[in-house]
């Protein structure tokens, strides 16, 4: 992500190279744009496309240049509707091949001697909070290890947001998950989590069990990316915002009505008074954790790709930090940390940052210029 300052390599000098539509032409464009369905969002981009693109081209091409910009973004709107509806799919799937396993799990199989009538194994409604509860709150945590994946290069990701939730039926119970109740005896997770009848686990049960903490984790994921996007875009209406883009303390604790910033979101402000109680008890790697989610948001935004596709990108990124080491990992959040402070001082309209800032990640010169020499 770029800084706002003039003095950065990254701030656009090259002159501008759009021009505004003519009276003709924007009611050509606001014709094309109403007849394609067009949203507030992706009729912004149409425009600033048309208006680019119409810059040096002779007077006989303009309407197709117009034309070719509605149907480009008419395109990113199908695509990103799609997704959506994709996601919507998944999750009822989901939650269908849930019940139908549950089924499977207690009715005869074949031929098979029928064996005395147990009930399947379904998530609790103890379980289920308990599950969404660590998934809000673990995903906040600097020391998740990837956010979908749970593994990377072929090794296991002990500390993924999928492996740090689940707790395994044969290991010593998790610390996180017995904190949760207030230290609740074993006998609770027994009573819970799936059984092992003399030590044959319970398969289907385990992967209801499993399908329950993805869509959990799957939640999760979302309402943070939506939150990392406050000040820039609403989601819901698909509107851009028109409002100052919040530093990260104000986004972290945040009491205005219209919206929820990410403390109270997610149940962690405790007994802070205020934004500066809660951020001086928050450790910095949390805080630089928080600032390379918002610039991942960000990027990913500008260049008009789904929600899904932040969270691959971060899990790509977090596997090279790691590749890299621990100085190399220092020195890439401390940039990026500035970075964010220095652009979302919660003075700045997004829509102005966007003529100053590329928003895109420090490059390796950047990083390694960062490393603090040893001593």
């Amino acid at each position: 992500m770029g800084s706002p300052t003039p003095e950065r390599d990254d701030l656009t000098t090259e002159p501008v190279t759009s021009r505004t539509l003519s009276l003709e032409e924007l009611n050509l464009f606001n014709t094309l744009a109403l007849n394609a369905g067009l949203d507030p969002v992706h009729r912004q981009r149409a425009q600033q496309h048309a208006e680019a693109s119409c810059f040096n081209c002779v007077y006989g091409s303009i309407p197709q240049h117009i034309a070719l910009a509605v149907v480009h973004a008419k395109t990113q709107l199908e695509v990103s509707s799609l997704a959506q509806k994709m996601d919507t799919i998944t999750e009822k799937l989901d939650q269908l091949l849930s019940t139908v396993a549950a089924q499977q799990g207690a009715a005869p199989q074949g031929n098979a001697p029928i064996a005395p009538a147990t009930v399947a194994w379904a998530c609790s409604p103890a379980l289920h909070d308990l599950i969404h509860s660590l998934a809000n709150r673990l995903i906040l945590s600097p020391n998740v290890q990837s956010y979908t994946a749970v593994e990377m290069d072929n090794v296991w990701l002990s500390q993924s947001l999928f492996s740090s939730i689940k707790v395994s039926e044969t290991s010593t119970p998790n610390v996180i998950l017995l904190a949760q109740f207030e230290m609740q005896p074993a006998e609770w997770l027994e009573e819970h989590l799936p059984h092992h009848d003399h030590g044959i686990q319970d398969v289907v049960g385990t992967r209801v069990y499993n399908t329950c903490i993805r869509n959990a984790c799957k939640h999760a994921r979302e309402k943070l990316h939506n939150l990392l996007l406050v000040g820039i875009y609403d989601v819901k209406t698909g509107e851009v915002l028109d409002v100052p883009v919040p530093n990260l303390k104000s986004l972290w604790y945040r009491l205005t009505v219209t919206h929820i910033q990410i403390a109270h979101r997610f149940s962690i402000a405790g007994q802070h008074a205020d934004a500066n109680s809660l951020w001086a008890n928050t450790d910095s790697p949390t805080w630089a954790r928080m600032a390379y989610l918002r610039c991942e948001a960000v990027r990913i935004y500008q260049i008009g790709r789904g929600s899904s596709s932040i969270w691959a990108c971060a899990d790509t990124l977090l596997n090279k930090l790691r590749l890299k080491g621990d100085d190399y990992t220092a020195a890439f959040l401390k940039v990026v940390y500035n970075q964010d402070a220095e652009a979302f001082n919660f003075m700045n309209f997004f829509q102005d940052l966007t003529v100053q800032c590329n928003f895109k990640l420090p490059s390796d010169e950047e990083v390694e210029a960062a490393i603090e020499p040893m001593e």
